[in-house]
């Protein structure tokens, strides 16, 4: 059970010791989490390590800040008080919890269209090209395009159902 937590500051990565038998196949994420480093710096702090410093969560984070040439985490929360048993069950859940939760695909790409009028990059927030580009082919027409096809569907005399719930009305 967990006794005591720290949050340290600025910790040498070399003092960062990697689990050794970490199940998690990590490799092909480090590029998508230097990307993100890169972009938004250390947002989130994602490293966790035992009281001997060795790695909880946050493999995957250290590998690519070091692959940036970094030498130090900007914060590190260590922990005090789990059973080898409580590190190997929390390890697991950490990587596992995340995969649990989908997308709503319409929010989704409204966002990235958002994003995209902003001439944001979306390639940095971690999605596979041919992913994204699926996510973008059906983006929602922008406001002054719905309004000229309204004024199209409304000159053809098309009838017309309403939502009950929240209103919005569609040809039929």
């Amino acid at each position: 059970m967990l006794t005591e937590k720290k949050e340290l500051k600025d910790v040498p990565l070399d003092d960062l010791i990697p689990y050794a038998r970490n199940p998690r196949k990590n490799d092909d994420a480090v590029l998508k989490i230097k990307e993100s480093l890169r972009e938004f710096g250390f947002v989130k702090n994602s490293v966790t390590v035992d009281e001997n410093m060795q790695l909880i969560t946050g493999h995957t984070t250290v590998k690519a800040m070091k692959s940036l040439g970094w030498s130090v985490c900007p914060e590190v929360t260590q922990v005090f008080g789990l059973t080898e048993s409580e590190k190997k069950a929390y390890r697991i859940a950490d990587n596992r919890l995340g995969e649990i939760a989908s997308w709503d695909i319409d929010l989704l790409r409204m966002e990235f269209y958002d994003l995209s009028e902003d001439n944001y990059d979306i390639n940095t927030l971690g999605f596979e090209d041919t992913v994204r580009e699926e996510i973008m082919k059906s983006v929602e027409l922008p406001e002054e395009e719905k309004e000229f096809t309204e004024e199209i569907v409304k000159g053809m005399n098309i009838k017309k159902t309403q939502c009950p719930e929240c209103g919005h009305e569609f040809p039929i």
